[in-house]
């Protein structure tokens, strides 16, 4: 009897750590910059509520010491409200090539994604102050820029994938689930109980 009393115990704290909604966690979206021109990196963006570029929705690119990475961090406010993304290059002439881009949430890297489709022609509303060459063959993007404001629009389903992995830590809920459930085994075969030998 005892032990049933456990099990629905444990039953229903499971059920309700599955339940509780939890906040997401900030987004990190990174490109990797095999060549890179040196300068500053911005990701406008647009949502439901305001949905002309401005200069108050824009997110600071992050170089890394290194300078062939930068990540741009979008809070979990911005989960679900984002409509549109212009990626904007530094303003001068020069080569910037891309080799990865990739979204990690809540620790963990949630996707990746081939350069050349993020790149597509069909995949960019509209180009301003670069040229965009994709290069499916080598999983490259080319990117020369101009002193005239470089960016790229991305279409609206990039946007959707870019923006679609905020986590909401069910990795922890599912662990935490899983040490309840070893520890109700482990309680029902009595493997720590003194035995008489």
């Amino acid at each position: 009897m005892k032990d049933r009393y456990l099990y629905i115990i444990a039953s229903v704290i499971s059920l309700i750590i599955l339940l509780i909604p939890l906040p997401a966690d900030s987004l990190f979206l990174r490109m990797h910059l095999r060549q890179a021109s040196a300068g500053d990196y911005r990701l406008y963006y647009t949502t439901d509520g305001s949905m002309a570029f401005n200069g108050e929705q824009f997110i600071e690119g992050k170089l890394n010491d290194e300078g062939d990475l930068v990540s741009f961090e979008m809070g979990p406010e911005l989960e679900g409200r984002i409509t549109g993304m212009r990626f904007d290059l530094p303003p001068a002439e020069g080569l910037v090539t891309l080799d990865s881009v990739s979204a990690s949430s809540g620790g963990t890297i949630k996707s990746r994604w081939s350069v050349p489709d993020i790149f597509a022609p069909g995949n960019l509303l509209m180009v301003n102050g670069a040229q965009v060459q994709s290069v499916p063959s080598r999983e490259l993007a080319y990117i020369s820029t101009t002193e005239n404001d470089p960016y790229v629009v991305f279409a609206p389903n990039v946007v959707e994938e870019l923006t679609g992995d905020f986590s909401h830590k069910w990795g922890t809920k599912l662990v935490i689930i899983l040490l309840i459930t070893a520890a109700m085994v482990f309680h029902k075969k009595n493997l720590f109980d003194a035995q008489d030998r």
